[in-house]
């Protein structure tokens, strides 16, 4: 059976490559977008069928930048397969609801990634970390990430951290788009562990290393489902995910 399954993706690999680069894409209902020079530089596979074992086809642009794959089924085990495609900025996993921490753990050492969408994909608990960000953007405020829930009814709320100054920190929770701040921090590296709790009201309680943040200003129904999503102030603030974990507790009797 061994023998079997490496056949077949040997065979499934050298189907690839016997069409023009980009084509596969394509049949599978994708675009690709290139430079002047020709070079793929960006795939848009959103609610395409790709499955695991094709994603190792993108490994054959170098020069890959932009991913959407939103609305498709790939599993962790696609996205590990694409873990030296370190050249892509923008990644988009927008209810691609089979992705775990255990697949997120593939772009970690991404350095490049400015913008990651990750709602609806299942995680849990969030640690982020500020990687670099544009120095122009400083005086201006908007350098800012966040991590939290949103329901779809429309209610959401972030854990979010502000750089101020370059060590300096304003951490608060924004509501429903409104940042209130929480407390203001020296700090050497920006970064925050999230964690989410659902109280008996429905709103829910934020809190950051451990200490409570705050609570939601709207109220999520238990009966709506809701997403997790990341989100910077600009393509020019990267920031690493170190680890993904959050606990949605129910309210206790």
């Amino acid at each position: 059976m061994r023998f079997v399954l490496s056949f077949l993706f040997i065979a499934s690999c050298a189907a690839l490559a016997a069409t023009g680069p980009g084509d596969w894409i394509t049949g599978l209902g994708g675009t690709v977008e290139r430079d002047p020079k020709g070079s793929v530089i960006a795939v848009n596979l959103r609610g395409s069928w790709i499955n695991d074992t094709e994603m190792a086809g993108l490994l054959a642009f170098p020069d890959l930048q932009r991913v959407d794959l939103s609305h498709t089924r790939i599993t962790d085990e696609g996205l590990l397969r694409i873990k030296s495609a370190k050249k892509i900025t923008d990644l988009n996993l927008f209810y691609s609801e089979w992705i775990t921490d255990q697949g997120l753990a593939a772009i970690r050492d991404w350095k490049q990634l400015r913008r990651l969408n990750l709602r609806g994909t299942r995680i849990s608990d969030a640690t982020l970390e500020l990687v670099s960000y544009e120095k122009s953007l400083l005086p201006t405020g908007n350098v800012f990430f966040g991590f939290g829930l949103e329901s779809l009814q429309g209610p959401r709320a972030a854990a979010q951290t502000n750089l101020v100054q370059e060590k300096v920190i304003d951490l608060g929770i924004n509501s429903n788009g409104t940042f209130r701040r929480k407390t203001q921090l020296p700090v050497t590296t920006p970064k925050m562990s999230v964690s989410i709790q659902r109280n008996d009201d429905g709103t829910i309680t934020i809190s950051v290393d451990g200490q409570q943040l705050g609570i939601s200003a709207s109220s999520f129904d238990p009966g709506t489902p809701v997403n997790m999503y990341m989100y910077t102030s600009s393509p020019g603030v990267v920031v690493k995910v170190t680890s993904l974990k959050i606990h949605l507790e129910e309210p206790r009797p």
